[in-house]
This record gives structure tokens, C-alpha cells and sequence, in this order.
């Protein structure tokens, strides 16, 4: 049986950028963990579909992970930071 071997690719990173109005330029690595917004999830699951191409899928869930890590647009200040730290200085956590 043959191995799919799948990664991110720039024609799948324009469209998701294109689609979610995300930024993108070729010098952002790591660009999915860049862009990944947990107030954008619900819009990113409904998007995800078998229709889609499938680097398209696979950088779409790769951008689930910084999110479901705790991740996902805090400041690079808040992912040094502890949820009690976050708290006590006012700050919300992402969800």
C-alpha cells in the first residue's frame, strides 16, 4: 500500500488566505499557526469538507492545532504566560 505523504502548500495557503481574508506572504512560516483564530473555528470546521482540495484539508486542520493547544492570536507575552498569570493581569484567554 502506497503512503499519501501530505504538507502545506503555497496554492493551498493563497486560497485558505483568500477565503478566510487571512494575511498571507510567502516569508510567514509556519503560516497556519500564524493565521489560526479561535474565534474563526466554527467557520473553519464548516468549511472543511471532502470537496475540498486536499492540501487545503490538511493545512486547514493543521491551523486546529494552535487552537487547540490554547494558541490562536493571544500575544507572543501570553503564550509564555500561564492561565493564572493571563488572568490576573486582565487579559482573556483564548478559548
Amino acid at each position: 500500500m502506497d503512503e499519501t505523504v501530505l504538507y502545506p502548500t503555497t496554492p493551498a495557503r493563497q486560497a485558505l488566505a483568500a477565503q478566510f481574508n487571512l494575511p498571507y506572504d510567502d516569508a510567514m512560516q509556519d503560516w497556519e499557526w500564524q493565521v489560526a483564530n479561535s474565534d474563526a473555528f466554527d467557520q473553519y470546521l464548516a468549511a472543511y469538507t471532502i470537496a475540498m482540495p486536499s492540501d487545503q484539508r490538511f493545512s486547514l486542520m493543521e491551523m486546529h492545532c494552535p487552537m487547540r493547544r490554547g494558541f490562536g492570536r493571544r500575544s507572543h507575552a501570553q503564550h509564555s504566560m500561564g492561565e493564572d498569570q493571563i488572568a490576573s493581569r486582565g487579559l482573556q484567554p483564548s478559548t
